[in-house]
């Protein structure tokens, strides 16, 4: 049986302790954390799937851009507060952020995580 633990926003594996009218209590199979959760919440085993077959490991996550992937003067685009896309180039690497000044003349001091490389082609 399988569950979502929104703390480490992955799926977990897990066996059932008790099954109660809306919720069901389930015990995490690598920490023996108990769980109860709504029925919703829970994925059952494909059919034909040995319940206790553990799952393979999930796929490695991309590694996060950081302050030396990037230099004054690339072109990077970002996601604002407002949720609109803005391209624009670097001006400034600060220490945790980097000042870029985007083409319609404003400028944003953005995290590294959040910048993309922009390609022209």
């Amino acid at each position: 049986m399988r569950f979502y633990d929104w703390k480490h926003d992955q799926m977990r594996n897990a066996r059932i302790v008790q099954m109660k009218d809306t919720q069901v209590l389930l015990q995490e199979a690598e920490t023996r954390v108990q769980w109860t959760l709504p029925y919703g919440a829970i994925e059952p085993p494909a059919p034909g799937q040995d319940p206790e077959a553990t799952s393979p490991a999930p796929p490695p996550q991309p590694a996060r851009p950081l302050r030396a992937d990037f230099k004054r003067g690339d072109k990077v685009s970002f996601v604002d507060r407002h949720l609109h896309a803005r391209v624009g180039v670097i001006a400034r690497v600060n220490q945790r952020t980097a000042s870029v000044e985007c083409e319609d003349a404003s400028s944003w001091r953005v995290p590294f995580h959040m910048l993309r490389y922009v390609m022209d082609i």
